[in-house]
This record gives C-alpha cells, structure tokens and sequence, in this order.
C-alpha cells in the first residue's frame, strides 16, 4: 500500500518568515487528504527526521521546525488541516524501518536520467534524493510544499541503471486532482465483472446500486461488458452534475419510460432490491447494446442516480 513521503528538501533553504511556511504547509496537507479516499487504508506519513527536528523556517538566526509550524495552522484558521498532520504523524514509522529489500534496492541505484514521457522531473528526483527514491522503490506518494513552479508536478520520473521508474507527487489540489484523474482512468482500465463488486464504489462514486447488480454483472454478455461500464461512467458524470449544480445538464443522454401495457403486464421484472435492501421500481432504462439495457432510479432527494438492473432486454410490449 503506498506511503506519503515527506519532501525534506522542499524545507531548504528555511523560509524567512514561518508565517510564510503556513499556507503553503496546509495546502500540501489539503492536497495529501483528497488523495487518502483512493488509498485502501490509511497510509503512513514518512518523514526523515523528528517535526520538531525538521527546520523549516531560520529568521535573525532564530531557528523554527515543523512541528512549530504545525502548531501554528491551529492559531490560524487551519485546524483541519493541523488535526490532520497530527493524525498521520501518530503512525509515522521511524526511518530505519524501510523493509531491508527496500534499503537494498535504493542502495543499488545509480544517475538518475530523465524519463522521456515526463521530462525534466528527475531533477526534482534527484533534489529530494533518498524520498523519492523510497517512492520509486515502493509506489508511493512524495509531498512537497510548493516553493517553485517544479513542486507543482504531478507525476516524477526517472531513468536509472536501464530501468524507468514512475510516481505521484502533491503539492496542492491541482496535482492532486490530476493524480486522482490517473487513479480512476487505471481503476476503470482494469475493471471487469469478476472485479466490479470491489472496485463499482471506487471508480463510480456518484452513483447507487442495488443490491442484485454484483451478481447481474456476472451474466452481462461480454461482448458489451466494456460498453457497459462506458454507460456507467457517463451515468456517474451526470450523477455529480446533478450533485454539483442541483440539475441534470443540457442535452445528456435519454433516460427512457416503459409504456403502460409494459408496467401492467412486466412492471414486476424491474421490482428489485435497492441499495438500501428496499424494493424500487426501476423503470427508468437507458440503452447499453444490441439487447442489453441498464434499468436506472432518479433519487431527487440524494440528487443521485441508483442502478437497480443491468442485464439483457426485460419484457415488453414490442420485445
């Protein structure tokens, strides 16, 4: 499971003035909490030292630490974000703890060369040294407070003895955001119907779904298997434009009704268990492909969309 990674070298030289350190640390540890709701389990704060060992900031020869600096965000409208510093920093592992395999690998490596897909970040790579190394080694995250535009990135890369080794760096939201982007385009690659049940909350956040949709998916022809889960990505989007804007956009795709003769005589077939376990009608259906449909449920209330069947074409007057 990856790490955070604490960027020592982002602390260098020591800010002038600590006051200066604050909004810039919260930033980093807004951006740090966004990402956590990707991570199975909450992962660990690596830092190299101690944060009150850490200097950060250095005025009139007066010397101030992080920990300083974390006490500070709670005297300046930054409690979440301090109370979320102190969270992690409780199960902070000492440094010396990395697996030996992990020590062995990072002891082995040599010039960090660049990375032709994101060029110019094995710079950074090589300004952080052992951290981001730990991150290269070990898939996880590298945080930085974001003193020049290189600390904005969010991805490193680098070349070492012939190997190419990639990870996610956080500053800010915006890194973040893009991180979390990448996270959801390789969870929905990888999806398949042995693996929705896990991973349908992840990578469609926005919607509901009943409670007979993880054994549905089993049996969706899977030849549309892909095509499926392009509906459902599309239906999650909706599903937050609702949320964000109180509407559903312009010119979305059409949610279809069922006719009278079809809800007199086949209403039953889309009774099913909603994602409370209580029964719902989902009429609603949007088309998937050739005799395949998602049976859907507007809650207006939650201003979320609810997936109650997925599977082939349920009985109509015309089918």
């Amino acid at each position: 499971m990856p790490d955070f990674v604490f960027n020592h070298s982002s602390t260098q030289p020591p800010f002038g003035n600590i006051q200066d350190v604050i909004p810039i640390l919260a930033t980093m540890l807004k951006a740090m909490a966004t990402l956590e709701a990707h991570f199975p389990e909450r992962p660990n704060f690596r830092l190299r030292d101690n944060p009150w060992q850490i200097e950060i900031a250095n005025a009139a020869n007066v010397s101030q630490s992080l920990g300083e600096a974390v006490e500070l965000l709670f005297r300046s409208n930054y409690v979440d974000e301090g109370s979320y510093f102190v969270d992690l920093a409780l199960m902070t592992p000492s440094w010396d703890q990395l697996d030996e395999a992990v020590i062995e690998t990072i002891t082995n490596l040599d010039e960090l060369l660049e990375h032709p897909e994101i060029p110019d970040t094995h710079l950074l790579a090589a300004e952080a040294g052992e951290e981001a190394l730990v991150c290269a080694v070990t898939g996880s995250v590298l945080t930085s407070l974001c003193r020049n535009p290189a600390h904005s990135v969010s991805q490193i890369g680098f070349i070492c003895n012939g190997k190419t080794y990639k990870f996610d760096h956080t500053s800010n939201s915006l890194a973040s955001s893009s991180i979390s982007e990448r996270f959801t385009r390789d969870a929905f690659a990888q999806l398949s119907a042995r693996n929705f049940p896990q991973r349908k909350g992840e990578i469609f956040p926005n919607l509901l779904f009943g409670l007979e949709t993880d054994d549905q998916i089993l049996n969706f022809p899977s030849n549309f298997i892909k095509l499926l889960f392009t509906r459902l990505k599309d239906l999650d989007s909706l599903s937050q434009h609702w949320q964000t804007h109180n509407t559903m956009p312009e010119n979305c795709m059409t949610f279809q009704n069922e006719s009278e003769f079809t809800m007199n005589k086949y209403g039953y077939q889309r009774n099913r268990k909603g994602y409370d376990g209580e029964p719902r009608i989902f009429e609603l259906h949007v088309w998937v492909g050739s005799g395949t449909r998602i049976h859907l449920f507007k809650h207006d209330e939650l201003k979320k969309i609810e997936i109650g069947y997925m599977g082939l074409h349920l009985d109509t007057k015309l089918f």
